[in-house]
């Protein structure tokens, strides 16, 4: 069997995303959902159950007071907090293992993709946009590595040849990639966000987050996840591992949203503040 079948069987091999999460987030969709309905499939999972009461409690969300059942929390978290929580906690088993091809353990991959999906937030509010339920930006942060549960294993195979071409020939980490398998890790985690049936905009913002310059006219959340990934990277947030900065940067998506170097670094303020807040969340790692 050739690497590009062993890779695309992978895929296949990865756990789907949790059913009992899919549902809620379906459901979310709808702005007149019933907290009842939302609660009786949350609990219908005990372990969905004991990390959403878990999260639900993290200063990150700014509840008044502490809740000891998944009603309160469905009542008290609003429906963007609760989609937060309910992503996390299905995404959060496919960070338990090690990413020894890119040298990053699970946690630290973890803490990445959380601070990444905060970042997001930030980037989000600061900008003033308007993307739709759908179209959230805190999701497309936690998944956006995805690609890296499936490519590890071949990147450790191959990776002298990788350096070799980013340190010699001048490859970003991506193009290495690209290069030794035909696919990076951008584009499988876009497959796998497919195979999961998350939301087009969502899948494809996955699959440019290292190349905005692709994405559509109009479509403001990837060049958002890229600019939240890349301030995480620069701010040392975990799980960068041996690819770190070995990618492009492309000025204009800071000249698109009109963007100086001290509007990130006001925005990587806000950011270390938050992740102070979300030490449930990380620690979930």
């Amino acid at each position: 069997m050739n690497t590009m079948n062993r890779i695309l069987q992978s895929i296949q091999g990865l756990p789907p995303f949790p059913d009992v999460a899919r549902k809620v987030l379906s459901i979310l969709n709808n702005p007149e959902y019933e907290v009842s309905e939302v609660v009786r499939v949350i609990e219908f999972d005990p372990s969905i159950t004991a990390r959403v009461l878990r999260m639900a409690n993290s200063p990150f969300f700014g509840l008044s007071r502490q809740v000891g059942s998944v009603r309160q929390a469905v009542s008290l978290l609003g429906q963007r907090s609760l989609r937060q929580v309910i992503m996390a906690s299905g995404a959060l088993n496919y960070f338990r293992t090690d990413s020894v091809g890119y040298g990053v353990k699970g946690q630290d991959l973890w803490r990445h993709s959380v601070a990444c999906a905060i970042m997001s937030q930030i980037l989000e509010r600061r900008l003033r946009l308007n993307l739709k339920v759908d179209q959230d930006a805190f999701t497309v942060g936690l998944l956006h590595d995805i690609g890296k549960l499936v490519l590890s294993t071949f990147v450790q195979e191959e990776l002298e040849r990788i350096l070799f071409l980013v340190e010699e020939r001048g490859y970003s980490f991506i193009e290495a990639e690209r290069e030794i398998f035909g696919v990076d890790h951008a584009e499988l985690g876009a497959q796998v966000t497919r195979k999961w049936k998350f939301p087009v905009e969502i899948v494809q913002a996955i699959r440019y987050h290292h190349a905005p310059q692709h994405a559509e006219t109009g479509d403001e959340l990837t060049p958002v996840i890229y600019l939240a990934n890349i301030a995480c990277l620069l701010l040392g947030q975990g799980g960068s591992g041996i690819d770190g900065l070995n990618y492009r940067g492309y000025s204009d998506v800071m000249h698109r949203f009109r963007l100086r170097i001290r509007d990130l670094e006001a925005g990587l303020i806000v950011l270390e503040e938050e992740i102070r807040k979300s030490e449930e969340l990380l620690q979930a790692g």
